[in-house]
C-alpha cells in the first residue's frame, strides 16, 4: 500500500475552480470574481488536504491491523512449536527416557540461540521477516543459521540495502517453490563472514521451476548489492558430481553425500527418520503427515546450493 495523494474529494475540489475562473474570464473588469476565485481556491486546498490527511489516516490504520494481525499469527505458529516440545518432552519424562528428554531440551535451547542470533543480525527488518516467515509461507520453510562472528556493517542505509536484497532472494524462492509436494520445501540460509565481505549461501530442498528464471529475479532483488558467486544443482546434471564449488564446501567440514557434496537438513532429517524413537521420530512423524490425503503430484527432491556474497569492509585481522 502507498501513501495517497489524491482522492475523489481531491478531484471534485479541483474540478469546481472552473466554475469560478470562467467567471473571472467573462468580467475581467469586476474584482468580485477574482477574489471569488481566490477564495474558492483556498477552500478547494482544504478540501484536498484533509481528505488526503484522512485517507493516509485510514491507510495507517490499516497497515497496522495487519501488522498486528501477522505478529499474533506468528506467535500463534511459535507457541505451537512451542507446545509441541513440551509435549514431547513430557512424554519422554514420564516414560523415563532421560536421554531423549535431553534431546529435546538440547534442541529447544538451539532454537532460541538461532532466534537470539536473527534477531542481532542488524537489521530489524530482515531479522522481522525470518522470524515471522512461517505466518505467511506454506510453502517453503527457512532454516536459519547465522555465524556466531557474524554482523552486518555499514550505515543503516547500506544495511537495510542488503536486507532488502536477502529478502528478494527468499521470496523469488517462495514464489517458485512447488505447491502440493510430497515432502516440504526447505530452504537453509547459512550468514557468514569472508574475504569480501558478507556470504550467504543458500542450500534448497525441493524443486523450483525455471532455475534461469530464478537467478533472473535474483540480479533484480540484488541490484547491486551483491553478486552470485555460485550456482549448482545437487548431483550436478545426470546424477554426476556439481562442480568444484561442492569441494570447497566439504573443506569447511560439513557432512557429505557420496560423491563430494555437502548433505543438506532434508535428508539428515530423512536419516534421523528411519529411527523408530527420539525427538528425530516424533519430528519425522509429524513433518510426513501421516493419514492425510496426497496433495496433488509429486515432485522430484533434487534441490540445489547457491553463494551469495555482499561486499563490505574487510574484517579486521
Amino acid at each position: 500500500m502507498r501513501a495517497k495523494h489524491f482522492t475523489p474529494w481531491s478531484v471534485a475540489a479541483a474540478g469546481s475552480l472552473v466554475l469560478p475562473a470562467v467567471l473571472t474570464a467573462v468580467l475581467p473588469d469586476a474584482r468580485w470574481p477574482a477574489l471569488l476565485l481566490a477564495a474558492w481556491a483556498v477552500a478547494a486546498a482544504i478540501v484536498h488536504t484533509e481528505s488526503v490527511r484522512r485517507a493516509n489516516r485510514g491507510l495507517l490504520a490499516r497497515l497496522a491491523d495487519e501488522q498486528r494481525r501477522s505478529w499474533l499469527h506468528a506467535l500463534s505458529q511459535q507457541r505451537h512449536d512451542w507446545m509441541n516440545d513440551l509435549q514431547i518432552l513430557y512424554g519422554y519424562l514420564r516414560l523415563q527416557k532421560l536421554h531423549y528428554a535431553m534431546e529435546t531440551v538440547d534442541r529447544i535451547r538451539e532454537r532460541m540461540e538461532r532466534e537470539s542470533r536473527i534477531s542481532r543480525l542488524g537489521s530489524n527488518e530482515l531479522a522481522h521477516f525470518l522470524l515471522s516467515f512461517r505466518a505467511f509461507s506454506d510453502t517453503l520453510r527457512l532454516d536459519v543459521r547465522v555465524d556466531e562472528r557474524f554482523s552486518m556493517e555499514g550505515t543503516e542505509a547500506e544495511r537495510e540495502r542488503i536486507a532488502r536484497a536477502v529478502i528478494g532472494l527468499i521470496d523469488a524462492v517462495r514464489f517458485r517453490a512447488a505447491r502440493g509436494a510430497e515432502v516440504e520445501s526447505t530452504l537453509r540460509l547459512d550468514f557468514r563472514r569472508c574475504g569480501e565481505g558478507l556470504e550467504l549461501q543458500l542450500d534448497f530442498d525441493g524443486e523450483t521451476a525455471d532455475d534461469e528464471g530464478l537467478r533472473g529475479e535474483w540480479e533484480k532483488a540484488l541490484d547491486g548489492a551483491g553478486r552470485i558467486r555460485a550456482f549448482w544443482r545437487h548431483g550436478g546434471k545426470d546424477g554426476k558430481d556439481g562442480a568444484g564449488e561442492t569441494g570447497r564446501k566439504s573443506e569447511r567440514g560439513e557432512e557429505t553425500r557420496a560423491g563430494g557434496e555437502p548433505r543438506t537438513d532434508g535428508e539428515a532429517v530423512a536419516g534421523e527418520t528411519a529411527s523408530e524413537d527420539g525427538p528425530a521420530a516424533e519430528r519425522g512423524r509429524a513433518r510426513s503427515g501421516a493419514g492425510a490425503p496426497e496433495a496433488g503430484p509429486v515432485w522430484k527432491q533434487t534441490g540445489w546450493s547457491a553463494v551469495v556474497v555482499f561486499p563490505g569492509r574487510r574484517e579486521a585481522e
